[in-house]
């Protein structure tokens, strides 16, 4: 008797949601003519970089591993568009790797490869310029790619300003951009705590750093809560109060969703969770309800009372605290991590409580990801 791992769980949901992804691309875009791909060099590492080195080009290493359904997709789907192959093809030196395998260990701990698929633009003495961290849609590879070329607005360059000292918001703003999807992401909480948190409340309360906020709302998420909730009267006459009620909208639900994700992996910081809390009860916020259920449902999933989950969701559905934007994930998220367990009762109470959402709360497009949960419940653990 063997329990199915909490990875191989996480990679089978994964799995239906990437079918379920592709197959509504496959009826929403139009056909693209698909007869090149990406030409992926056959010879070493070293011998890549110098190659690169010779004909003054960047390195595109596409970072996959074999058990990366959405590396796969990548170089399926993506790779073999005309657009794409023609753009790289005559651009860098492009290299496939398995970071599993030979030197791919050594390069992950180099350019510190955590997620798959990562995309890296090395220079010829093997430095790191640029990367992107997961799945990249055609224009997210253009702009990259474009980004990577560019002595002035690439990761690398942008980290030697940052360095040197550069701290305008409009810089910081365009730094974090580049930040948020490469392999230094963490960098961009950093700066918000370093740099951002240290401004006076005249320095904060500026248009350029409402921008900055309202284009990283996940790092920002304290200093949106804490400092824009404190000066509140000055961000509204800034830039509108419904302006601000949306970020901070967005900000709430992000991290909501991340302390969800947290507590599925028993990692959610309890603490930071009970502190948000108590805020949400005295500021009233629109959807306070909603972030409210969210975190309690958090709570319980990650103490692993997960008769507590399944009562907290019901009751939340039974006062509808949930807008259907935000309902697919506050049902598939938890209930899926339930699939895991032993105790088919709670199980199968969870499995009612998909059954019971009714069709016109899910969307067309969303159905499968219900479907996929459902089937997740109800099916064997052990074997």
């Amino acid at each position: 008797m063997k329990q199915v791992s909490e990875r191989n769980l996480f990679q089978r949901g994964a799995l239906c949601l990437l079918l379920a992804g592709l197959m509504l691309v496959g009826y929403t875009m139009p056909l693209q003519a698909q007869n090149r791909r990406i030409r992926f060099e056959k010879q070493s590492w070293e011998k890549c970089l110098k190659k690169a080195r010779k004909q003054d080009k960047l390195v595109f290493l596409d970072c996959y591993t074999q058990w990366c359904g959405f590396c796969k997709a990548l170089d399926q789907y993506i790779f073999t568009m005309d657009t794409v192959a023609d753009f790289f093809n005559g651009r860098f030196v492009n290299v496939q790797m398995d970071m599993e395998k030979g030197i791919g260990p050594e390069l992950c701990e180099k350019y510190n490869v955590r997620a798959y698929p990562t995309l890296l633009f090395v220079d010829g003495d093997g430095n790191l310029v640029d990367s992107w961290e997961g799945y990249a849609a055609p224009a997210e590879l253009f702009a990259v790619g474009n980004r990577a070329m560019d002595a002035e607005h690439s990761l690398i360059a942008l980290t030697r300003k940052y360095e040197a000292g550069e701290r305008q918001p409009a810089f910081l703003e365009e730094y974090m951009s580049a930040l948020k999807r490469s392999t230094w992401s963490k960098r961009c909480r950093e700066i918000m705590q370093a740099d951002v948190a240290s401004l006076s409340d005249n320095e904060f309360c500026t248009p350029a750093v409402w921008s900055l906020l309202k284009n990283n709302t996940d790092t920002g998420f304290d200093l949106l809560k804490d400092r824009v909730a404190a000066n509140r009267e000055r961000f509204d006459s800034m830039v509108g109060e419904q302006e601000v009620d949306s970020i901070l909208d967005k900000s709430f639900t992000e991290y909501t969703a991340s302390a969800m994700t947290q507590a599925w992996r028993h990692q959610m910081d309890t603490a930071k969770v009970q502190q948000v809390a108590g805020f949400l009860q005295a500021h009233r916020l629109p959807y306070a309800g909603e972030y409210l259920a969210t975190l309690y449902t958090a709570r319980a999933l990650n103490r692993s009372d997960y008769k507590e989950v399944v009562r907290t969701m019901r009751e939340a559905l039974k006062y509808n605290f949930m807008r259907l934007s935000a309902l697919d994930e506050y049902i598939n998220t938890p209930l899926r991590a339930l699939a895991s367990i032993d105790d088919m009762e709670i199980r199968r109470e969870a499995a009612a409580l998909v059954k019971s959402i009714p069709p016109s709360f899910i969307r067309p497009r969303k159905k499968a990801m219900y479907d996929c949960t459902y089937d997740m419940l109800m099916g064997e653990t052990k074997k």
